[in-house]
């Protein structure tokens, strides 16, 4: 628990919380850091405050608070009579506003020192952010603005706390504790684009992560969520590199990250697969890019010669693709239908 202090700098570590209850209540001026895995976390009471809490399983309900920021990721976010409040979040459900002004949310870039194990532990998926969509519950009286604009430096600037609370939180970052950053590039969540219209010549490029594997051989959680990660970061680097020295390749951009879950026999009916067996319950990870030769510049990237998941199959799926055991980059004929099954199969998912 965090109550009643004042312009201090506070981290419960992981291991700390381990899972369970914590509260913040009545801190002003403070950097309040939670890093370890919560099951629900309750603030109350804060002014001029910055709160980075790591994997909550449950809800964090944020009430009569102003001007505070707030790093997190959560199943649930919800809020109550708060004003001027900036929240990077990530957040499986939505959050939920009520009578609340000056509210800006932005999604969540952020990682630390075992935070993949915490949001393996807390069942949270990094490709599930749902902090776009905010359900205000009193419209009439509750304002709330989007944005993701503040991703251009590695320690990020706040304008709804003090001058000397930021500052404050700039000079913490010249000895981060447990391995926390907020710059993008090291983010282990990442920041999905809003512009998901193809312009003039692109294309999109889908890849499937699969662990469809009910055995002892399964992956976990984490190891999945790794590897996706990975091929992420391969591709953008990728499409960095010069060409013969000189110019860059086309640029390609993240449109949409989907994880979800498979009964046995899904995969084959979801796509309409000729198989000799049925496939077993499991995970995939949809990937998608968008941009000029996108296509390409994904087929590049993870070639057995720079990115190395599994050894590629010499053979491909029944449609074609290019596979590998556990990735698949779907051919350019394929790509409209399984887009179309696969997010349809996700939509019908999130509403049952």
């Amino acid at each position: 628990m965090f109550s009643n202090v004042h312009d201090e700098v506070l981290v419960s570590a992981p291991t700390q919380v381990d899972g369970g209850q914590f509260t913040i209540e009545k801190c002003t001026d403070c950097i309040l850091l939670v890093l370890d895995k919560t099951a629900s976390i309750s603030i109350d009471g804060c002014r001029n405050c910055i709160m980075v809490i790591g994997p909550c399983r449950g809800s964090i309900f944020m009430r009569d608070s102003t001007n505070c920021v707030i790093h997190a990721a959560s199943q649930q976010f919800r809020t109550r009579d708060l004003k001027n409040i900036e929240a990077r979040l990530y957040c499986t459900s939505g959050p939920i506003i009520e009578e609340s002004t000056r509210i800006e949310f932005s999604p969540l870039l952020m990682n630390y020192d075992g935070i993949d194990k915490h949001m393996a532990d807390s069942c949270l998926s990094p490709f599930a952010n749902q902090w776009f969509r905010v359900h205000n519950v009193t419209p009439e009286s509750s304002k709330f603005t989007l944005t993701t604009m503040h991703f251009d430096s590695k320690v990020p600037t706040h304008s709804v706390i003090s001058e000397k609370l930021s500052e404050k939180f700039r000079r913490m970052f010249q000895k981060s504790p447990h391995g926390l950053t907020f710059d993008p590039d090291e983010s282990y969540f990442y920041n999905v684009s809003f512009d998901k219209l193809l312009g003039p010549y692109e294309e999109r490029a889908i890849i499937l992560i699969k662990s469809l594997d009910d055995g002892p051989n399964a992956k976990s959680m984490q190891e999945l969520y790794n590897e996706a990660r990975q091929v992420i970061r391969e591709i953008f680097r990728y499409s960095t590199l010069p060409i013969d020295g000189q110019a860059t390749k086309d640029s390609v951009r993240l449109i949409h990250i989907q994880d979800m879950t498979l009964k046995p026999g899904d995969y084959e009916k979801i796509l309409q697969l000729k198989m000799d067996h049925k496939t077993p319950g499991g995970k995939i990870i949809i990937i998608e890019f968008a941009g000029v030769n996108a296509r390409s510049i994904c087929n590049g990237a993870l070639t057995p010669s720079n990115f190395v998941i599994n050894p590629i199959s010499s053979n491909g799926d029944s449609n074609g693709n290019s596979v590998r055991p556990q990735l698949v980059i779907v051919d350019a004929t394929n790509t409209e239908f399984y887009r179309s099954q696969l997010y349809q199969y996700c939509h019908n998912q999130r509403r049952s």
